[in-house]
């Protein structure tokens, strides 16, 4: 290789390459079933060989990676094994039959509404099982659908009978799994508790963690939303504060969906990057130093993230957001690669994976085509119209379409394998809906903040709220009435997302070229 044709990748974002090697890691265990020692074997000598050819970088690096790959497939591998004593050992003997178990509540309760019926949903964790010979120990983790009047929360400790049985698969034809999206967090069996069935409460309140607190803290937040909006209001407002969206309308989702803007019903990026900017504006009035400023909205985002159940999404966009305000304290510039890199790895180590959750996948693939694509997107529109060159006002517009449309070409392949749907309207609805957002977020935190302290300022951010989503529903019906708003398809496969990634890449870069040729000639 010619001198200076290859240089150290880790001058070159390497935390970008090792991560991307320990997800696709995480990835091969998923579909390959290789013996944990050889795997073991196999990436200890990559290490080795690695440390041991350090001199020659390309080879070392080629290694480093290939090491990588083998920790991500090591760490799913341990995190799927369970103990001699789980409850998947035993529970094909209760298939039909009665089980009874006593265990503990470990997740928020959800309402739902199943047909004509309500239910509690909530995942619980198995401590004994009663067999014929009596109680035993087990462990493990079960998703519990109780149907009846029980007052049960997190942290109490319940007996339960019902019956036992495998997940549904009611997407068969899609690619979504219900059965594997409930094992990736460990559960592999529902149990059904219908009324008239025994279940008794044997210990309220037994766990009183930090988790039990921001649970019941958020469950005072959903009441203040309650009290204050109607059922439809409350529901879409808990989505997108609080990110529960047990309550979301289905008809208000799927307008949301098919305009391309259900990206604002999840908390991601946007949310967090709104309620900085609110922070940071509220934090100025406080007799504080620059870097005080920048800890305390650290602090409450942090607090923020664990309030509202610390999706893949949200942690994402925490982690970027605590890397940019350290930077500004220590007056750095943010890689935002190696940002984007640092907060994946985060995820995935405490969870591999959250690789294969849908929220984690476009999120990440959002926030890197902005990262890597959004100024080539901005040089190709401004290249196609060129009259704008000289206009301040319209760079800038030209500029936020920019954002938008490369949001939008990252998530698009994924949403056509995933939910079998084009949204080309998606980039002017979110042209006018993430403006509203702005506006939502503020007031909504408003009505939060002041639902328990001065009712009256509470009403007038409740009437505000009324008034921003009337306008932004009231957009968003109309984008979806316009013909060619979105297009449903067939289901497409893996490849096919690939080739279209690999097209789409190569068309920016393509545009970008062009780009440089056309203001050459200028």
């Amino acid at each position: 290789m010619a001198k200076g044709v290859f240089t150290n990748p880790f001058t070159r974002r390497p935390l970008l390459s090792l991560v991307l090697c320990f997800g696709a890691g995480i990835l091969l265990q998923s579909i390959w079933n290789i013996p944990f020692r050889w795997t073991a074997l196999g990436t200890l000598g990559m290490f080795g060989a690695a440390c041991l050819f350090s001199y020659r970088i390309l080879m070392a690096w080629v290694l480093l990676m290939f090491s990588f790959s083998g920790l991500g497939f090591l760490y799913a591998t341990v995190r799927t094994v369970n103990t001699d004593n789980d409850i998947s050992r035993v529970a094909r003997y209760y298939y039909q039959k009665p089980f009874m178990v006593k265990g503990q509540i470990i997740s928020d309760v959800e309402q739902r509404r199943f047909f004509n019926r309500q239910k509690k949903v909530f995942t619980f964790k198995i401590k004994q099982v009663k067999s014929p010979w009596g109680w035993k120990d087990r462990d493990g983790r079960v998703l519990v659908n109780l149907y009846g009047d029980l007052p049960c929360g997190f942290g109490d400790e319940l007996l339960l009978e019902g019956k036992l049985h495998r997940p549904f698969e009611f997407d068969k034809e899609g690619h979504f799994s219900y059965r594997k999206y409930l094992a990736r967090k460990g559960i592999q069996y529902i149990l059904s508790v219908k009324r008239g069935n025994q279940a008794e409460i044997l210990n309220q309140q037994a766990n009183k963690s930090v988790r039990f607190y921001v649970i019941y803290y958020r469950n005072y937040l959903k009441e203040i939303l309650k009290q204050y909006l109607t059922v439809n209001e409350a529901g879409l407002l808990q989505a997108i504060l609080l990110g529960d969206r047990s309550q979301l309308p289905n008809h208000i989702r799927d307008l949301f969906e098919r305009t391309g803007t259900a990206h604002v019903l999840a908390i991601s990026g946007l949310h967090i990057g709104i309620i900085v900017g609110i922070l940071l504006v509220l934090v100025k009035l406080l007799p504080l130093t620059r870097g005080l400023q920048y800890g305390v909205t650290i602090m409450v985002i942090i607090i923020y993230a664990f309030l509202t159940g610390g999706r893949p999404s949200v942690v994402r966009a925490v982690v970027m957001a605590v890397i940019v305000l350290t930077s500004l304290i220590l007056e750095k510039e943010p890689d935002w690669p190696s940002t984007v890199s640092l907060a994946a790895f985060i995820l995935l180590i405490i969870n591999p994976f959250y690789l294969f959750d849908i929220g984690f996948q476009l999120s990440f693939v959002c926030v890197l085509f902005i990262v890597l694509f959004q100024k080539q997107v901005q040089q190709g529109l401004i290249t196609l119209l060129p009259v704008i060159k000289d206009k301040k006002w319209c760079e800038i517009v030209i500029g936020g379409m920019s954002v938008s449309l490369t949001a939008w070409l990252g998530a698009a392949g994924l949403i056509m394998y995933y939910f079998q749907i084009v949204t080309p309207i998606a980039v002017l609805a979110n042209g006018l809906v993430v403006p509203l957002m702005t506006l939502l977020v503020a007031a909504g935190l408003g009505l939060l903040i002041m639902g328990g302290i001065v009712p009256f300022f509470a009403v007038c951010f409740a009437y505000c709220l009324k008034g921003i989503l009337n306008v932004m529903i009231g957009i968003i019906f109309l984008f979806n009435k316009l013909p060619g708003a979105y297009f449903l398809i067939k289901p497409i496969s893996g490849f096919m997302v690939a080739g279209f990634y690999f097209v789409l890449i190569l068309g920016i870069y393509s545009v970008k070229v062009l780009g440089k040729k056309n203001f050459s000639q200028l």
